[in-house]
C-alpha cells in the first residue's frame, strides 16, 4: 500500500473514531499508531512484522502531525 493513502486513511479514521467516542486529544497520536498499523497489515501482501510495525508506526505519527498541523494553521487563519 501507498504510504500517502495509508497516512490519508489514517487521518480520516482517527477523527472519525474520536468523534464518534468523544475521546480527547490527547489520545490521538496512540489511535493514529494502532490505525496505521491495522491498515498496514490489511493492505500488505508480505507479512515482515518488523517492517510493518516500524511503517506503522511511522505513518501513524505522520497523520496525527499532520492533523495536528493543518488544525494549528486553520486555528491561526481564523483567529487573524
Amino acid at each position: 500500500m501507498e504510504i500517502s493513502i495509508a497516512i490519508a486513511l489514517t487521518v480520516s479514521l482517527t477523527e472519525v473514531i474520536k468523534r464518534i467516542f468523544n475521546l480527547n486529544s490527547v489520545y490521538a497520536p496512540v489511535i493514529s499508531i494502532l490505525i496505521g498499523l491495522g491498515i498496514l497489515y490489511l493492505g500488505s501482501d508480505t507479512y515482515v512484522v518488523k517492517d510493518l510495525v516500524l511503517t506503522g508506526i511511522i505513518v501513524g505519527l505522520s497523520a496525527s502531525g499532520l492533523y495536528s498541523g493543518v488544525k494549528s494553521g486553520v486555528d491561526k487563519y481564523n483567529n487573524g
